[in-house]
C-alpha cells in the first residue's frame, strides 16, 4: 500500500493540481504571516503615536520600547524561521498575557468579549504551535542545521 492508496479523495479533483505546487509551503507561509503580523505590533509600538496601547494590567510594567523592541525583531526572527521555538514560546506566553488580561475598554477578558478581543489568543495559539512544531523545512533554523 503506497501513500496515494491511502489519499484522501478531492471533491474536485480537477483542481488539485492549483494546491499540489504550495501546500509544502504552508506552515512556512502561516509562519511567515504570524512573525509578520507580530513584527507590524512592534513597529506599531515603536514608531506610533501610542507606544502604550493594549497594554493591560499584566504587562504595563514592561516597557513600551522595549516590548516594541522584542515584537519587531521576534516577529522578524519568526518569519524567517530563525530561532524559532524560543521566540515564538515568548510570544506565547507575552500573548497569553494579553488574553487574559482585562481588556482596555471593559472589565471582562478576553473569552467574555466579541471576536476582535479574541485575536491575541489566536497570536498565543499559533506562537504555541511553533513551539511544538519549530521552524520546519522552510526556515533559517532548518538552513543553519540547528534548532531548539
Amino acid at each position: 500500500m503506497n501513500g496515494d492508496d491511502c489519499a484522501t479523495r478531492k471533491y474536485w479533483p480537477w483542481i488539485a493540481w492549483t494546491y499540489r505546487r504550495v501546500e509544502t509551503y504552508s506552515c512556512a507561509m502561516i509562519r511567515f504571516f504570524t512573525g509578520a503580523i507580530l513584527a507590524t505590533h512592534g513597529v506599531a509600538r515603536l514608531f506610533g503615536p501610542a507606544p502604550a496601547f493594549g497594554l493591560t494590567k499584566y504587562v504595563a510594567a514592561l516597557p513600551p520600547a522595549s516590548l516594541g523592541a522584542f515584537e519587531l525583531a521576534g516577529g522578524l526572527a519568526l518569519a524567517a524561521g530563525f530561532l524559532t521555538r524560543p521566540v515564538a514560546l515568548l510570544f506565547t506566553v507575552l500573548w497569553l498575557l494579553f488574553s487574559f488580561s482585562h481588556a482596555p475598554g471593559g472589565p471582562a477578558s478576553w473569552f467574555m468579549l466579541g471576536a476582535f478581543d479574541h485575536y491575541p489568543a489566536m497570536l498565543a495559539c499559533l506562537c504555541m504551535a511553533f513551539v511544538f512544531r519549530g521552524g520546519g523545512r522552510w526556515s533559517l533554523d532548518h538552513r543553519i542545521g540547528r534548532e531548539f
